[in-house]
């Protein structure tokens, strides 16, 4: 209509006719070539794809190499604690059997003292009584000792006063005062001086 102004991309008709919108490159009806926007449109994000893709396939690669050195240094750890566990078990396997040597031979020993310590004590029982006969017998030893002392001195006094009595008869017959008469006469008058 004269007097509005003319939209941008909008074709002038006339009175009658259909207004037809024209897209670029659009053929004479208004319709575009479908393949010929679409490999404009998609050739650059194609490589971009295509970059995107080898990226992702390179992290890939990475990760997985990543964690295959995860999975190997794990797997080595876990051999290498294994193998400590099982050298740390069997040492303690060994040191318990060996305590439990050492406590069997404790065990003995300790049985052995006290079976040496029972001896020892019934021992001294019987020292304690040997010894109590033997204070008994020496004290029965002592008595007839004295006793025996008693009678040694009963015989000594004894002894002296057969000692005396022989000095005496001695004493007597070395007088000489015996007269000329008989035998018997001699030893009665020689018996009457000495005992007077």
């Amino acid at each position: 209509e004269p007097g509005r102004g003319h939209r941008c991309g909008d074709a002038p008709t006339r009175r009658g006719q259909r207004a037809v919108a024209v897209g670029p490159r659009g053929d004479a009806h208004g319709r575009t070539s479908l393949a010929g926007r679409w490999h404009r449109r998609w050739r650059i994000p194609a490589r971009l794809l295509a970059a995107s893709l080898l990226l992702l396939l390179l992290l890939l690669l990475v990760a997985t190499v990543a964690l295959g050195a995860c999975y190997w240094q794990v797997t080595r750890s876990l051999q290498d604690a294994s193998r400590e566990h099982a050298a740390e078990q069997g040492r303690l396997s060994q040191e318990v059997s060996a305590r439990e040597q050492s406590l069997e031979r404790t065990r003995l020993e300790l049985a052995w003292a006290r079976a040496e310590l029972q001896r020892a004590w019934r021992e001294g029982n019987s020292s304690r009584l040997e010894l109590g006969s033997l204070n008994a017998e020496l004290g029965r030893a002592r008595q007839e000792l004295a006793v025996l002392e008693q009678e040694v001195q009963e015989v000594q006094r004894e002894l002296r006063a057969s000692e005396s009595s022989v000095g005496s008869l001695r004493a007597c017959v070395n007088t000489g005062r015996v007269g000329p008469r008989g035998p018997g006469e001699r030893a009665l008058m020689l018996l009457g001086r000495c005992r007077g």
